[in-house]
């Protein structure tokens, strides 16, 4: 028998003789299923007036059948209408809703190759997608070894594929362009670990932060007894500064180690409100008063310890 064809009078007819979306469901699957596909729904319902708008309509055994009814193949089906073919899917219906259809020659007979099964997972949005859709490539795919080279190509964050990122980033020079001119394809190179290979064509791939000058570094420097020190602490200044060739000039003052005072000390702690602040600031001059044991007595303008670094201040106070 052939199915119904609902044109939109006929959809609207039916959904008058219901006063609710779900008795309308209830009884005439068929007829909702066309005006759900064809985008009639909410114009159908609109006489429905003691129903609040809430959310779209769950699928249905009833809807997903009605609907597979106007195709003779799963592939026709799908290709002309995803959403209902893919709640099936999803649901467990498929094969209950197919029972009418011949066998679909085209998909039987198909050979996949990798080329033809990227281009299957291309139509999709990930991994369980794919399989579910189309479990004829994903199957091909699985048993030669294909996956991860189908994978690159899965229709992702937004379709920005290895390729399409490697292409985008040559049209830039430098990475903080990129970043500021196409975001998203940036955080997918990131996300996909295909950043480095995106950025191999720009000049600097890991240059230090552009707001260090010299004059920063000698003061950044100065904070620190031993280049190692210096370097734990602050790498990107003395990154900059190596890159430089300025390095030695930096570090002249750790040539031979300071011989800090107490007073010297004292100074710089009081230029600091808190403990951290200071250790953070000027390792150097901590190091120097712990070592010495001034260290209790230059904090005393400062708050007292919290927490665990109550505990760590009375450790040194007791050496």
């Amino acid at each position: 028998m052939k199915s119904l064809k609902w044109s939109f009078k006929a959809c609207l007819a039916e959904a008058k003789k219901y006063k609710t979306r779900k008795e309308w469901r209830e009884n005439s699957p068929g007829s909702i299923a066309a005006a759900l596909k064809k985008g009639w729904y909410d114009d159908c319902c609109s006489h429905m007036q003691l129903i609040k708008p809430g959310p779209e309509v769950k699928w249905t055994f009833e809807i997903c059948h009605s609907a597979a009814l106007n195709y003779k193949t799963r592939s026709e089906w799908n290709d002309n209408d995803r959403p209902t073919y893919s709640a099936a899917s999803r649901y467990g219906w498929l094969e209950a809703c197919c029972q009418h259809m011949g066998e679909d020659k085209n998909k039987q007979n198909l050979k996949w190759t990798l080329e033809t099964c990227i281009g299957e997972a291309k139509k999709y949005k990930s991994f369980g997608a794919w399989r579910r859709m189309s479990k004829g490539s994903y199957r091909a795919a699985e048993r030669k070894g294909w996956l991860d080279e189908c994978r690159e190509h899965l229709n992702v964050d937004g379709g920005w594929t290895f390729e399409a990122c490697v292409e985008k980033a040559k049209e830039f020079k430098t990475r903080t362009a990129w970043q500021n001119n196409c975001s998203k394809s940036y955080k997918v190179a990131k996300k996909h670990g295909w950043f480095e290979s995106c950025c191999e064509h720009m000049k600097a791939k890991r240059g230090p932060s552009p707001k260090w000058t010299l004059d920063e570094c000698r003061i950044e420097a100065s904070k620190y007894s031993s280049r190692s020190e210096w370097q734990q602490r602050s790498r990107a200044s003395y990154e900059f500064a190596k890159m430089e060739g300025r390095l030695d000039e930096c570090c002249k003052h750790m040539d031979t180690i300071k011989k800090w005072t107490f007073d010297e000390c004292l100074i710089i702690a009081e230029r600091y409100k808190t403990r951290t602040e200071w250790e953070t600031s000027h390792p150097a001059s901590v190091g120097a008063a712990r070592k010495h044991g001034w260290y209790d007595d230059c904090c005393k303008h400062m708050g007292p310890l919290r927490g665990p670094s109550a505990i760590i201040g009375v450790t040194n106070s007791l050496r």
